[in-house]
């Protein structure tokens, strides 16, 4: 009997001990199988996030070669164009595809600077009547070389000018006022509106100058040619 029992409880150390061992191997095998899951979930988090890169990569590539695109288009037609305002009507049909704006302007000062005219605009405001010359040439000859106008929103002006009272009546939130440089000297404006408040980011700001830079060469050049031909 004795021998009986002892090889009862043996039996039962033994399989008491299999447990045990079993259960190990089942928690060490969960743990792997936790770790494995974690290492998977993140390596599909990373693959994830690389191909969302890639993407907004490509698409920024995309952005920034339509931007060349566009740019290249705007310089062949300056060059093709002779007089100032078919330059500025070429220029303002082509920067709504780079920039969105409600209205544009190109506003040029005379040679005496004490007046303005107009070369083109375009507009998509529920009132289109610009504001009054004074106020415009204001703008303009406060505005420095190597400088603009950045205004988010013009509600947040208290009390706003009279040059932002006026837009804002004709519904402008925010604009971009751009300078037209010629050796230093400002020669005119390039205007740019939306009826939406923060409507401009700095890449728009960086086409803006882009494009003012090189209209206000070909808009001085126009005009240099337009009074060789008025005394010929």
């Amino acid at each position: 009997k004795s021998i009986g029992h002892l090889l009862v409880l043996q039996n039962i150390t033994e399989q008491k001990q299999t447990e045990a061992a079993l259960r190990q191997t089942q928690a060490e095998l969960e743990q792997r199988v936790h770790a494995r899951t974690q290492e998977l979930t993140q390596a599909n988090l990373s693959l994830r996030l690389h191909i969302e890169e890639r993407e907004q990569a490509e698409e920024a590539l995309q952005k920034y070669a339509r931007r060349l695109k566009i740019l290249h288009e705007i310089d062949q037609t300056i060059l093709s164009m002779e007089s100032p305002e078919a330059i500025s009507k070429a220029v303002l049909e082509r920067i709504e595809r780079l920039i969105p704006l409600h209205q544009a302007r190109i506003v040029l000062l005379d040679p005496t600077g004490q007046s303005i005219q107009r070369m083109a605009a375009f507009d998509d405001l529920p009132l289109s009547e610009p504001p009054a010359p004074p106020e415009e040439l204001q703008t303009i000859t406060h505005l420095r070389a190597g400088s603009y106008d950045l205004v988010d929103d013009i509600q947040h002006l208290d009390p706003a000018p009279a040059y932002e009272a006026r837009l804002h009546q004709l519904g402008v939130r925010s604009y971009l006022n751009m300078p037209l440089v010629i050796q230093d000297k400002i020669q005119g404006l390039l205007h740019l509106a939306s009826r939406n408040p923060e409507a401009f980011t700095l890449e728009h700001v960086e086409i803006a100058q882009e494009v003012a830079a090189q209209l206000a060469v070909a808009l001085q050049q126009a005009r240099l040619m337009e009074t060789i031909q008025q005394h010929t």
